[in-house]
């Protein structure tokens, strides 16, 4: 099993567009989105009081997204930088 990355919701938000508010992201995290097929949540955990998730989880919400909205599904280029960089780090023994 691999471990995923935490991220917090101050931290989440360089995933997003650039101005999203936290209370936003908050909102994908317990009611999720609704999309023509229904509702699309940001799988989250609460830990200490905090919301928290991983940058697979926002991964996986983008690619439901994408498939229930009816749009091609396509990966940012950022995002496969960020892994890319990670495999790296990972083969470095970080």
């Amino acid at each position: 099993m691999a471990i995923e990355q935490l991220l917090t919701v101050n931290e989440v938000k360089a995933y997003y567009p650039a101005g999203t508010h936290s209370r936003t992201i908050v909102k994908h995290m317990r009611r999720g989105v609704k999309t023509p097929s229904g509702y699309v949540k940001l799988e989250a955990y609460r830990m200490g009081g905090r919301w928290t998730t991983t940058v697979e989880a926002i991964t996986r919400f983008r690619a439901r997204l994408t498939t229930q909205c009816g749009v091609a599904n396509s990966i940012p280029d950022r995002d496969r930088r960020h892994a890319r960089a990670m495999e790296e780090l990972k083969l470095m023994g970080m």
